[in-house]
């Protein structure tokens, strides 16, 4: 695809960390949150997040860690573009 740049990220463990509740990616035993159905993550707080969302999410904090850029107005702005709902008036 011209004029794209794709950048590959191993993605192991992005799913079951908990983004919301700063969980690090990596291999453990045991987690923070889980998923509790198809498409639907749960943080410690038992707040809500698509699944899909929290492992993508999860995917950039690993990416950007390895460039050592992650911090936590990154983080912020995350949450922020989650919280923030796009309203359209039709």
């Amino acid at each position: 695809m011209e004029g794209i740049t794709l950048i590959e990220q191993e993605e192991s463990y992005t799913s079951q960390a908990s983004f919301l509740d700063k969980e690090k990616v990596s291999k453990k035993i045991n987690f923070i949150g889980k998923r509790i159905k198809r498409g639907l993550f749960e943080t410690k707080n038992k707040i809500l997040i698509n699944a899909d969302v929290n492992a993508s999410y999860n995917i950039l904090k690993k990416y950007l860690t390895k460039k050592r850029v992650w911090n936590e107005k990154i983080f912020s702005d995350c949450i922020e573009v989650y919280s923030t709902p796009l309203l359209r008036n039709f």
